[in-house]
């Protein structure tokens, strides 16, 4: 598995990670994506989510009704964890989701608001229209999130751009999607390009966040 990873990314603490540059990821064609950490298959298209091989290989979804079912169980990561992930934004509608969950005050989900704000939901609370992103359309970005306790923390392209806090009082286990926010079905779908997406099981540390950024911003043209 080593081999198939970037060298120069934080591997301690990292549980799931998906990337279409790696075959063993995502062959260039099919359906179903595979988790690099535990070669199990992890996420698998709906609709007509397809791959582009720009950028050593990314996804690209309509804004419509494109998007992934996953295995993932956000509640494994109540009190601590990272959800990284490279986008390209080609519209910013409202909710414009890459990866996500909520039924009532279950949150687990990360994206933009619009085409000033950022938003996430985390557990019992969420933000969107408090902490400006600062990126345009058409171009690669690296979001990340992190939770430590109840403490939430946003950054793109390892600049922090802002926190909330949230409790986590539920234990609802919806499927996350990946490419739009599963809300008792999907809805506010990503129009755009995704390349990797990582989730550890801890808060990653901004050096660690800057790391990660460095190792693979020359592929986004950054």
């Amino acid at each position: 598995i080593s081999g198939q990873i970037n060298n120069n990314i934080v591997t301690n603490g990292l549980v799931f990670y998906i990337d279409p540059a790696y075959k063993i990821s995502y062959p260039e064609s099919g359906t179903t994506v595979t988790d690099i950490m535990s070669l199990n298959v992890s996420a698998s298209f709906e609709q007509n989510t397809s791959f582009d091989s720009s950028n050593n290989g990314i996804f690209d979804f309509d804004g419509t009704d494109d998007y992934m079912t996953t295995n993932i169980n956000a509640n494994d990561y109540q009190t601590a964890f990272t959800v990284l992930f490279w986008v390209n934004f080609d519209f910013f509608q409202n909710g414009n989701i890459p990866i996500g969950r909520h039924t009532g005050n279950e949150r687990f989900y990360f994206g933009v608001q619009d085409s000033t704000y950022m938003k996430a939901g985390i557990g019992d609370d969420y933000t969107y229209d408090s902490i400006a992103h600062g990126i345009s359309t058409g171009e690669w970005s690296n979001f990340c999130y992190t939770r430590s306790g109840t403490t939430n923390t946003l950054y793109i392209n390892a600049v922090q751009k802002g926190t909330f806090t949230s409790n986590w009082s539920g234990t609802n286990t919806t499927q996350v999607y990946i490419g739009a926010l599963n809300n008792s079905g999907a809805s506010q779908y990503l129009n755009g390009k995704l390349g990797p997406v990582q989730i550890y099981n801890r808060a990653l540390s901004a050096a660690e966040i800057k790391q990660n950024y460095q190792a693979q911003k020359e592929r986004f043209g950054l």
